[in-house]
Order: structure tokens, then C-alpha cells, then sequence
């Protein structure tokens, strides 16, 4: 009876061993498990921050992209007006100076015309008297 019991015994301790030893093998398993599933989660998790990162500096980009184009179309069209408004000015400038060109033409014409005169009636006057 010992030695079955002995046996017995023998037979249960390595049993017990073995569900120990499957239990830990169970274990294991479902550790590396939620280490995976937490890696992946991680991953996913990462990679969707880089994409929400990725898709706001895309935005402010855009942004600063469009803001920089309406800063330069205000300025082109600024440019535009003021270049249209000294255009204007001088355009009326020299006409202001043809004008007074042609009024002071006129009158050293007029001037002239009067010298002349002046200088032929003289020139009858002395050639009448002679």
C-alpha cells in the first residue's frame, strides 16, 4: 500500500505540475495577448496622432497659404491703384505744361507779331521821311 500510495502521489504531484505548467502556458498566451493588443492600440494610437498632426500643420499651411495670396492680391491691387493714380497726375501734369506751353508759345507769337509790326511801321516811318 506504501508503494501505491508512494505512486499515487507521485501521479498527483505531477498532474498538479502538469495543469501548473498549463496554466502558466495559458497564462503566457494571454499575456502576450493584451501585449499585443496593447501594442497595436499604441500603434494605432500613434499613428493617429501623426495623422491629426499631419492634417492641422496641412491646414495652417493652407491657411497661411491663402492669407499670404490675399495679402498679395491686396498688394498687387494697391500697387495697381496707386501706379493708376500717378499715371492721373502725371498725365494731368503735362498737360498743364503743354497748356501753359502753348499759352506762353501765343504770346511770345503774339509778341512778335507786335515787334514785327512795330519794326515794319518804324521802317515805313523812316522811309517815309527820308
Amino acid at each position: 500500500m506504501n508503494c501505491d500510495h508512494q505512486r499515487e502521489v507521485t501521479e498527483l504531484k505531477r498532474s498538479h505540475q502538469m495543469q501548473l505548467l498549463d496554466a502558466l502556458e495559458e497564462a503566457r498566451l494571454k499575456h502576450e495577448q493584451i501585449e499585443t493588443g496593447i501594442r497595436e492600440s499604441c500603434t494605432q494610437d500613434r499613428e493617429s496622432i501623426i495623422e491629426k498632426e499631419r492634417t492641422a500643420i496641412r491646414e495652417r499651411f493652407e491657411r497661411q497659404l491663402q492669407e499670404e495670396q490675399r495679402a498679395q492680391a491686396d498688394q498687387r491691387q494697391k500697387l495697381s491703384e496707386e501706379f493708376a493714380a500717378e499715371r492721373e497726375r502725371l498725365q494731368t501734369e503735362l498737360r498743364q505744361k503743354e497748356s501753359d506751353y502753348q499759352a506762353k508759345r501765343q504770346e511770345a507769337q503774339r509778341e512778335q507779331d507786335i515787334e514785327l509790326e512795330q519794326a515794319k511801321f518804324e521802317m515805313q516811318e523812316r522811309m517815309a521821311t527820308q
